[in-house]
């Protein structure tokens, strides 16, 4: 059986049994979720994955644990939750910066479920548990993210390890090209497409400037992991929602399919940058698991002059004259796509070489 999704189980549990669930003895969780006879939460106790990970899922959300307090809990919390066996004696930090957001965007999701109207901007972490995940983002080369929590982490981080002149240095350029790439919406996405679709090029060798290369490449694995955390809880909000507790199940799959980047995580991301109008956001439906299409988003230009003074995203997704697609929101579709779909293949540049399509990208950009 492949991982479910977190939030799915958090969703289905609280739908059956409230909130109770959480303060539950194990034993007491075992006898109950056997009842249910359902394909996922009953292995609870006799799969490792699952039992990890709704314990895990009880210890986050009770104001009991020391999930927030203690570091290796809450990396134990971490591991469990983003798929992971968890090794009680050995450490595990993330292996990579998706799996460092991943987790920490899913325990977010989580606490939210409890203080919705009163969640601190730094999660309510500890300072050991702030200095665990911030020296985490630090070894990623990540010195600055403008998005909490991991903004207060990295302050409380940094001022913890006392750089010196030339540390503060690279903690002031990582800043700049960060800020500066995320002037430009079209390049951003020109970038998550050419990173997708040749993820085996060697992106710092082309760039040549490894703060700028972490740079981007934390910007684009952030928007990745929040759009997929963010369809993850769109599913898991219908289930509650309109799902009688009598038919609540837990699917047997590894995740809900993504649906592009959500619109309201694009207006977070983009909304220090300037915003005169001049920057439209394009949604796009999808029917996926006969529910009601939710809208994913497409980033593109309605100013080609002033934007894209090159034309070199000209019509992207089938527009005329401009750079809106011509799919209107909310339509309904299944694979294959209409021919009006937003093409995102076409925000590339189509070069031959890398190096004049990564110039071609940057081109408005003081990096």
């Amino acid at each position: 059986m492949l991982m479910p999704d977190p939030l799915m189980v958090n969703a289905v549990l609280e739908n059956i049994f409230g909130n109770a669930f959480v303060n539950w003895e194990p034993e007491t969780l075992e006898i109950e979720l056997i009842k249910l006879k359902d394909n996922v939460l009953s292995r609870y106790g006799k799969d490792e994955l699952i039992t990890n990970l709704i314990n895990a899922i009880r210890a986050i959300r009770s104001e009991k644990s020391f999930v927030l307090d203690e570091w290796h809990i809450l990396e134990k919390a971490m591991a469990a939750i983003t798929g992971k066996p968890v090794l009680f004696f050995e450490a595990q930090p993330a292996g990579s910066l998706h799996e460092l957001f991943l987790g920490i965007e899913l325990i977010k999701e989580l606490l939210i479920e409890n203080n919705s109207e009163t969640l601190p901007d730094d999660l309510g972490l500890s300072e050991e548990a702030k200095i665990y995940i911030g020296y985490m983002l630090l070894d990623f080369g990540v010195f600055y993210f403008p998005f909490e929590p991991y903004k207060s982490i990295l302050d409380f981080a940094i001022a913890t390890r006392k750089f010196d002149s030339d540390a503060l240095l690279q903690v002031s350029d990582f800043k700049s090209k960060l800020d500066e790439f995320l002037k430009d919406k079209n390049a951003v996405v020109a970038f998550l497409k050419l990173s997708e679709d040749q993820p085996e090029i060697d992106l710092l060798a082309e760039l040549k400037s490894i703060n700028l290369f972490n740079a981007v490449t934390a910007v684009c694995a952030y928007i990745v992991v929040r759009s997929h955390v963010d369809t993850l809880d769109s599913a898991a909000d219908r289930m509650a929602d309109d799902t009688p507790k009598e038919l609540a199940k837990v699917p047997e799959i590894t995740t809900t399919e993504q649906e592009g980047i959500s619109e309201n995580i694009i207006n977070e991301i983009f909304s220090f940058t300037d915003s005169d109008g001049s920057m439209a956001i394009k949604t796009a439906a999808r029917h996926a698991n006969n529910h009601p299409p939710r809208e994913g988003t497409y980033i593109i230009s309605k100013d080609p002059d002033k934007f894209d003074p090159d034309h070199k995203y000209e019509n992207a997704g089938g527009g005329s004259g401009s750079m809106t697609s011509g799919q209107t929101s909310g339509d309904n579709f299944s694979s294959p796509a209409p021919s009006t779909a937003p093409d995102l293949s076409r925000l590339v540049p189509k070069n031959p070489n890398l190096k004049d399509t990564l110039a071609q990208i940057f081109a408005n950009l003081d990096i």
